[in-house]
């Protein structure tokens, strides 16, 4: 089966087409050709994009998110692949629960990844069956939001794992540090009258990781950093030639700690949002490769677990079909934005769970997401009752083609 995109402006970092109007023709999952147009373009075409971490909570909790709603939210997102959390009850921490998900998710029209624990039940206390899981199908271990707070057990873990070419992902976030902080320490936050917690808590967790690294080995990612101070310590890292990769949030970028003025328990997240200058950093180290992705963070949930008070409301904001529309409504839709985010969502991604390489070039797998940056906003599609009420939204993706098939997306 054949299909040909006309008249499209690649938005590739990685292609010799970057920035050129082209027509391509996909044949049997490859794009077979590639010819230069004289036409105006009429949509964007880049990689296909990757969500390096959302949630579903199947098995167990089908009222935040099943792997079908995920899977249609991540096509409404302009997403081939989605990489999910190992939520639900029970967790993922065997080779069973990772053969379950295979097995459940294999019919979707985009390939849902599984990630594993870290730890039996994500408790933290002693490491779960990571080869089992990775002869699975497993490509990562995460214990689920749930910061390694027992630094033996994120030794051993890259120690075992150290040969495996597959990442640890860790939450730079020192719970012991602060345990009952719910929003940023600024003097913005304290006029709320909110229980704070300062960047300290992902400096101290960032810094002991890292020296963990030094000592143990392995490959080490940071899921969600949020402060300058971060940003600096990754680069530091990095400098050193440590094998660390990093990525930050669609709702630290989009959003701040003075966004909260109105308790909105939507922009209630973990790590907390910070202040503006934290996320200015964070878009510098997205700008010189300090941090390697954006993760939607999609973290869906009822009402009843987001109808209360900000306190007792439970961490996390939906965010997948949006990922690009808020993004682009941000940072605008100059080439440097657009390069940055497909660069952040399809490169970063593929090279921390070793996908393969994906380019606008001849020969290459035909796994693309068709774009326009002043297309109607997505429409929303998944289950969660937490997607963001105040965020501006301009552009979309408006077409797919993965797993040897093109779908055309709809918008509002």
């Amino acid at each position: 089966m054949s299909d040909r995109l006309e008249n499209v402006q690649v938005v590739d970092p990685a292609s010799p087409y970057d920035g050129q109007t082209v027509s391509l023709i996909l044949e049997d999952g490859i794009i077979q050709s590639i010819h230069p147009s004289q036409e105006p373009a009429t949509a964007f075409v880049s990689p296909g994009w990757v969500d390096l971490l959302a949630t579903a909570g199947q098995p167990g909790q089908e009222e935040r998110e099943t792997w079908e709603s995920l899977a249609l939210a991540g096509i409404h997102g302009g997403f081939v692949q989605v990489v999910v959390s190992p939520e639900g009850t029970p967790v993922r921490d065997s080779a069973t629960g990772i053969q379950s998900f295979v097995a459940g998710t294999s019919h979707l029209p985009i390939e849902l990844l599984p990630l594993g624990t870290l730890s039996t039940n994500a408790e933290g206390l002693q490491l779960a069956e990571l080869h089992q899981m990775l002869s699975s199908g497993a490509i990562g271990f995460f214990d689920a939001y749930l910061p390694t707070e027992r630094a033996q057990l994120l030794q051993l873990g890259l120690q075992y794992t150290q040969d495996w070419e597959i990442p640890l992902l860790s939450v730079p976030f020192d719970r012991s540090f602060s345990p009952h902080g719910m929003v940023n320490e600024s003097p913005f936050t304290t006029q709320l009258g909110l229980k704070s917690t300062p960047v300290l808590a992902e400096i101290l967790r960032l810094e002991r990781d890292i020296r963990i690294l030094e000592y143990a080995g392995g490959r080490l990612h940071f899921h969600g950093v949020s402060s300058a101070e971060g940003v600096q310590i990754i680069r530091e890292a990095k400098q050193k030639g440590l094998p660390i990769t990093a990525d930050t949030t669609l709702a630290h970028l989009v959003f701040t700690d003075e966004d909260l003025a109105q308790f909105d328990t939507h922009l209630k997240v973990f790590p907390p949002l910070r202040r503006p200058s934290d996320q200015e950093a964070l878009w510098n180290g997205l700008l010189d490769g300090t941090l390697d992705a954006i993760a939607s963070g999609h973290r869906p949930y009822d009402t009843e677990h987001k109808q209360v008070e900000f306190d007792d409301a439970a961490w996390g904001m939906a965010t997948l079909e949006f990922g690009y529309s808020a993004f682009t409504a941000k940072f605008g839709t100059g080439r440097q934005a657009q390069s940055t985010w497909v660069r952040a969502v399809t490169h970063g991604p593929r090279a921390l769970y070793q996908l393969g390489e994906v380019r606008i070039v001849e020969g290459s797998p035909a796994e693309l997401t068709v774009f326009h940056p002043d297309a109607p906003a997505p429409q929303r599609v998944g289950k969660g009752a937490n997607y963001p009420t105040q965020w501006k939204l301009q552009g979309a993706a408006i077409a797919l083609a993965t797993r040897g098939k093109y779908y055309q997306i709809q918008t509002k």
